[in-house]
């Protein structure tokens, strides 16, 4: 399946209302604003190709304050002058810590999910680290038609995920949902979801009964993908639920699914450029991925 596995899409959070997050995201962490969704949704860039999504239609009845399972991690440089201006926005560091020469620092949102800002070593050997280190120096960024990252921030590194089995769950995203294997780090598995994000799984999460739909998640990713049958179908040949199977969108199709520990993923698969209707929009940066996925085609024909 990773000939179908294109880079991950969006981060995505629920809320149940508007009233608290959008001042957190888009006035404390000053997250450019891509575009809004009428009352209920914003969007904001998260570096490169990456996109946040702050949803405020979690339904009433589903528990507030749940331990946490996915948790985003931007790559940042110049930590102690971020936290600075964060500070001076009312927003402090729960937590800062220093690691093998990575430094990293945790802050809060309003209803308590952690976000965190990594600083990593400049010796730090992944081959993300080196193409980061690379679009950083060379000043390389895409923007999606919005103001530029806050200042020290360059993309969403890692996405976090907190897991109760780490055997169980590296087994399924390596041989269930196809990501390759980056390696180990501090003993914890890293899967690669393309253009530079790196999923790490942590030890220390709970399994939760799993949602019947995907607005009953507190948070999830959603992975861009080809040919969304043929994956949903290799899903089902290996017993993965399927909570919500089509939902046809002006740019495409999407479908989710749940985990082993009842955590939802998303499948994103836009139309190609030149098969768009009038009615029928594109996104800007899906059309930003779509061009870095052909060109890594073009260098890697059996990718």
């Amino acid at each position: 399946m990773l000939n179908l596995i294109r880079p991950i899409g969006w981060f995505m959070r629920y809320f149940p209302d508007a009233s608290l997050a959008p001042h957190f995201w888009l006035t404390q962490l000053d997250m450019p604003l891509i575009r809004k969704v009428g009352p209920a949704m914003d969007i904001a860039w998260a570096g490169e190709a990456v996109v946040i999504e702050l949803a405020y239609s979690l339904p009433k009845g589903v528990p507030q304050g749940r331990p946490w399972a996915y948790m985003p991690i931007y790559r940042v440089h110049g930590l102690d002058a971020i936290l600075a201006r964060l500070k001076s926005k009312g927003l402090s560091a729960e937590k800062v810590s220093e690691s093998g020469g990575d430094r990293e620092a945790i802050v809060l949102d309003p209803y308590g999910h952690p976000i965190a800002l990594r600083e990593r070593s400049p010796i730090a050997a992944l081959p993300q680290d080196a193409e980061a280190r690379r679009r950083w120096s060379r000043g390389e960024a895409f923007n999606p038609g919005c103001k530029s990252m806050p200042e020290g921030f360059q993309e969403i590194g890692w996405i976090q995920r907190r897991v109760a089995d780490l055997a169980r769950m590296s087994d399924f995203y390596k041989t269930v949902v196809g990501l390759a294997e980056l390696g180990t780090e501090n003993s914890c598995p890293l899967f690669d979801l393309g253009d530079n994000v790196i999923l790490e799984l942590v030890p220390g999460g709970v399994v939760m009964t799993p949602p019947e739909d995907r607005k009953e998640a507190d948070a999830l990713i959603i992975m861009r993908v080809d040919e969304i049958e043929r994956y949903r179908a290799h899903l089902e040949s290996h017993g993965t639920r399927i909570i919500n199977r089509k939902i046809d969108v002006y740019w495409g199709e999407v479908c989710y699914f749940v985990d082993p520990e009842g955590q939802v993923i998303g499948l994103e698969n836009a139309r190609h450029p030149g098969t768009y209707a009038p009615e029928k929009a594109a996104l800007t940066e899906g059309l930003e991925a779509e061009r870095r996925w052909r060109e890594k085609m073009g260098r890697q024909p059996n990718a």
